[in-house]
């Protein structure tokens, strides 16, 4: 499999990127989708893991802002984008009929391949560089991902390969030239509502912040996946690398062990699928006609 690396990056020292931001993801199984709107079953588990891991009560700030939107995915029929650890999100937020946020992300568990991916565009946009930890056999383990994210005026629906390649120019080397046509994967288009539950300190100046985020059908019906999650953002030193107390480290590998646990016990933990990403061109279904 071929990498999409900046074509330079093989000819000089390859350049890593701090991580600005470390993100803890779980996917839950069917029992807890039956929650209501508050998720107040998951909201009592993640007191509960917030106990167990040892976070002071004081140190926790309870929310309840909910946010929706449409997402999906485009890729070629013999999926071009994923063999190169690639994938292109749309998302439409409510309220914004304009405009389509469109993200390019490379993923790998190696972090200089995810660095190196070269996920230029001539357009304004914002790029992270992200480490995500998901449940593991026996533990926990690391993923790295860089992304690239653009505005652009609503609908964004390419044809192919080439308009897509008009945000992100590296997309062009990538597909083969047999089909080159672009679809919405398995043809799941997500209605995606997210609710945030809370903020916790984990050291001075470091806070948790955790959600709650169901996908249903666009056309209707109950959620078909659910994702909690806490992320933490990481600071940067004078030496261009990324910093995270200790403390805040310890917390949160603590409050996302008891969350696992929690899981396991009441058998929602979703083995089968560790990202939403997984789950889009994995085990999505596209509504019937």
């Amino acid at each position: 499999m071929t990498h999409p690396i900046d074509d330079g990056a093989l000819r000089r020292k390859s350049r890593n990127r701090p991580v600005t931001r470390r993100e803890y993801k779980l996917l839950l199984a069917a029992a807890p989708l039956r929650a209501d709107e508050g998720h107040a079953e998951l909201r009592a588990l993640l007191w509960s893991a917030i106990g167990r891991a040892g976070v002071s009560p004081g140190a926790v700030d309870a929310q309840d802002d909910t946010r929706e939107r449409t997402t999906w995915y485009l890729d070629t029929p013999d999926r071009a984008f994923r063999a190169h650890d690639l994938s292109l999100r749309i998302r439409a937020e409510d309220g914004d009929g304009e405009a389509h946020q469109v993200t390019l992300r490379a993923r790998s568990t190696d972090r200089v391949l995810a660095a190196t991916a070269d996920l230029r565009t001539p357009l304004k946009g914002r790029r992270r560089f992200e480490e995500e930890i998901l449940p593991w056999a026996g533990g926990a383990g690391s993923v790295f991902a860089q992304t690239a994210r653009v505005s652009v005026p609503a609908p964004f629906a390419p044809l192919d390969v080439t308009g897509a390649a008009a945000l992100f120019p590296m997309l062009e080397r990538l597909a083969p030239r047999a089909d080159r046509t672009l679809s919405v994967v398995r043809g799941f288009v997500a209605r995606e509502r997210t609710t945030h539950l809370c903020r916790l300190e984990l050291a001075d100046g470091f806070a948790a912040r955790c959600w709650a985020s169901a996908w249903s059908p666009v056309a209707g019906g109950p959620p078909v996946t659910l994702e909690l999650a806490f992320d933490v953002d990481l600071a940067t030193d004078d030496g261009g690398l990324e910093r995270l107390p200790v403390a805040a480290a310890l917390g949160a590998r603590a409050l996302f062990g008891a969350l696992c646990d929690q899981l396991d016990e009441r058998g929602w933990l979703d083995r089968r699928t560790r990202t939403r990403t997984d789950f889009a061109y994995e085990r999505a279904r596209a509504p019937r006609r």
